[in-house]
């Protein structure tokens, strides 16, 4: 790896299509999961790629993996579509008492479901709520990183993420009934 980021940052042009055959999968399914529209998604990853290549000179491969590098890179640039196109998709603020932790039977259920469907599931919960699961669960963020990533404080986080959990075991709860019919 460390080869083929000296060679795209001398310039190498079939390093750069190297670079982006080998990660570009990886991305993608970075940005399915913050729920970027389906026609958008192609875009997005041409986006997301196009900073890869104009900050790549920013990248120290001695302060760490160009996995997790690549990740801030195409989280960031999703969180900055999400703020272009926010209309007023705010979260209802709820009671820090509701928060509950997923169960190990709705886990279970989980680790039933198929990579589409839980991917289905997750781009069903609403978008403000969606990115904070997507942070802390997915890709472990803290709820600070994660207050000054979308300008929230630490705290409508927290909430934020407690929310997406309720709509998730609510979610899951609803397919575990209607599939005792085949449904």
């Amino acid at each position: 790896m460390e080869d083929l980021i000296t060679r795209c940052k001398k310039g190498d042009k079939q390093a750069w299509g190297e670079l982006y055959t080998q990660w570009s999968p990886y991305a993608y399914s970075i940005i399915q999961r913050y729920g970027i529209s389906p026609g958008s998604v192609v875009d997005e990853l041409q986006e997301a790629f196009i900073q890869v290549f104009l900050h790549l000179d920013k990248f120290d491969q001695k302060k760490g993996d160009f996995k997790w590098w690549l990740r801030k890179v195409v989280v960031n640039k999703c969180l900055m579509t999400i703020r272009a196109n926010k209309s007023s998709a705010t979260a209802r603020v709820i009671d820090i008492d509701q928060a509950y932790d997923i169960s190990s039977e709705e886990m279970s259920a989980l680790d039933r479901m198929s990579a589409d469907d839980l991917l289905a599931v997750i781009n069903s919960i609403p978008e403000a709520l969606r990115c904070v699961f997507n942070l802390y669960c997915i890709d472990g963020y803290k709820h600070t990183e994660i207050a000054e990533l979308l300008d929230i404080s630490e705290q409508n986080s927290r909430i934020r993420l407690s929310r997406a959990k309720k709509y998730l075991r609510e979610t899951l709860a609803t397919r575990k009934k209607f599939s005792q019919y085949g449904i």
